[in-house]
């Protein structure tokens, strides 16, 4: 039996004068922007406790898990805002900060009290080829923002593993779990409240392969969420869902005793859903691109000892930045090259490690806010060999 625990907080300031900026016009850029100032204070704790068993009742394993956590978080802002001014998304207009009432001292804005329980067993079967995971997780949200208080509970999920062979295994899940509601934003008619929490759903199934040298693995998924939207009288509101349907593969491994490979890819379907709008029904969900992937390789150089060579291309698909799909973000790209060397000197108990690393930024599309410039970075380091 394996028995763990587990405390954290974090207690933060910050104080802001910003300009927020909201772009009226996809096609030019066109908007207005407003100065807004704040301050806020954050205190945080988390806790969390449980227990780990392993055991058989006759050709049954079990590893059975029983789990608590509790989190407490308590924040007190102030504001002020005002000075709404025209400019443009792509040729910015400059103007003085204009003035805005004082902001009053800081009162408590958001309670919130999350604790969770667990409880699962994993059943191994069949030789332990076939593992079944059954298991139950209450949780609870107790969330006083602008004097509204909410709470709710969800299951958690009975997934399935199965070894098909030596080198491929089955597996397939079902997962709920609840996220905080939106809080309406600055602007609406309902500004500060907070929406009850959200029920998120997850089923997925998938394959994996590992064949020494190399493997990789395959998964379809699609997740639901109910989502907030602000409606056509300016209100923000639970309307719908939103759904992620998709595809995920990732390779990995040696495929030679020089050579190591890491990388995935990701297509998503992500649609608006049931928003009772028909500017928004069946449109994608902001800041989701249909295409994400990742390709990663280092390579030990032979002739030098201690050399290795690596590069790394991101790639991240287009995007909408609206629920209307009218203001398009461009998709990116980013190569990565580096290089890490590993020196030992003679009769020293210890080496040094030098790393350098250099990344270009690509942006695809029409336009852009902003043309990231290459950076280097070099770091140096020394370890204690064992």
């Amino acid at each position: 039996m394996t028995a763990w625990g587990a405390y954290g907080l974090r207690r933060g300031e910050e104080a802001n004068s910003l300009a927020v900026l909201t772009v009226t016009n996809g096609a030019t850029g066109d908007g207005n922007q407003f100065r807004f100032d704040n301050g806020r204070e954050d205190t945080v704790d988390t806790g969390e406790v449980g227990i780990r068993w392993k055991g058989r009742t006759g050709s049954v394993g079990h590893e059975v898990v029983a789990a608590a956590s509790a989190f407490r978080g308590r924040s007190d802002t102030a504001f002020s805002f005002g000075g709404f001014l025209a400019t443009n998304l792509y040729n910015p207009a400059f103007y003085p900060a204009p003035a805005v009432a004082p902001m009053g001292p800081l009162a408590r804005t958001t309670d919130t009290d999350l604790t969770s329980f667990t409880l699962a067993d994993t059943l191994s079967l069949l030789d332990d080829r076939l593992l079944v995971t059954l298991g139950v997780r209450h949780q609870k949200m107790d969330i006083t923002s602008f004097g509204a208080a909410y709470d709710g509970a969800a299951p958690a999920r009975p997934p399935a593993w199965c070894e098909a062979s030596k080198q491929v295994s089955l597996y397939a899940n079902y997962i709920e779990g609840l996220t905080k509601g939106d809080v309406a934003p600055i602007g609406t008619v309902n500004a500060g409240q907070q929406l009850q929490p959200y029920v998120a759903k997850q089923k997925e199934l998938g394959v994996k392969f590992d064949g020494g040298r190399i493997g990789g693995s395959a998964a379809l998924f699609s997740i639901t969420r109910q989502r907030g939207f602000v409606n056509a009288a300016n209100v923000l509101t639970a309307a719908g869902e939103d759904r992620h349907d998709g595809v995920e593969l990732d390779v990995f491994g040696q495929p030679t005793r020089d050579l190591r490979l890491l990388g995935g890819a990701t297509w998503i379907d992500a649609k608006q859903r049931q928003t009772g709008a028909a500017a928004t029904d069946g449109r994608r969900l902001i800041g989701v691109p249909r295409f994400q992937a990742t390709m990663g390789a280092e390579w030990e150089v032979r002739a030098l000892s201690g050399l290795a060579l690596d590069a790394r291309v991101v790639h991240t698909g287009a995007s909408y930045a609206d629920a209307v799909n009218t203001q398009r973000v461009p998709g990116w790209t980013r190569v990565d090259a580096g290089a890490r060397y590993w020196s030992t000197r003679p009769a020293s108990p210890s080496r040094c490690a030098c790393a350098w690393t250099t990344c270009s930024t690509a942006t695809t599309g029409r336009r852009r806010a902003a043309s990231p410039a290459p950076a280097t970075w070099w770091s140096a380091r020394r370890a204690r060999s064992a």
